[in-house]
């Protein structure tokens, strides 16, 4: 059951795509690789004996990016240098919206679970899509709305499921 509403969550973000975008599908089969990696290093985090997730943390970081260096060298080139007028910006992308975001992301697989964070991750495009009502004045369309509702109906009925397993798992336990 859980399966069925997580597929059709994905049905409701599908939706929320803007239907006059554009998508280059490398992109996207690269966005899906990237989404299916983190699902299964999310199962091996859930199970792996760490402690100390901040320095776990830094260590994908670090090592992730210096992998990453050569493809980037291949594909763009030597990059050119940083302005002082730029380095604020590189320091929010890199400090808060990468670090701090993917340690809080795995402190929190540690402590609410892999499952739970799957689900929570299907609010992602969600977000996106209201700070771009608020923040840019967006206008959604109605299979866009659609997509929010069956995002939100779907995990509201995981949840619910997950809170009726744990009543029964501990009435079993009495």
């Amino acid at each position: 059951k859980m399966l069925v509403l997580a597929l059709v969550g994905l049905g409701g973000v599908v939706l929320i795509l803007n239907p006059s975008a554009d998508i280059d599908p490398i992109g996207a089969a690269a966005a899906l690789t990237a989404t299916a990696l983190v699902a299964r290093s999310s199962l091996w985090l859930k199970n792996w004996p760490v402690t100390d997730i901040f320095r776990l943390t830094a260590w994908q970081l670090t090592l992730g990016g210096l992998m990453l260096v050569p493809i980037a060298f291949l594909v763009e080139g030597m990059p050119k240098a940083l302005t002082l007028h730029e380095l604020p910006g590189l320091l929010w992308v890199s400090l808060l919206n990468s670090s701090f975001a993917y340690w809080a992301f795995s402190r929190s697989i540690k402590k609410i679970g892999a499952d739970s964070m799957a689900m929570i991750s299907m609010l992602n495009p969600v977000a996106a899509v209201t700070l771009g009502i608020f923040l840019v004045g967006e206008v959604l369309g109605p299979y866009q709305w659609l997509g929010i509702s069956i995002v939100m109906l779907s995990l509201l009925l995981m949840v619910r499921m997950k809170q009726k397993a744990v009543r029964k798992a501990s009435l079993k336990g009495l």
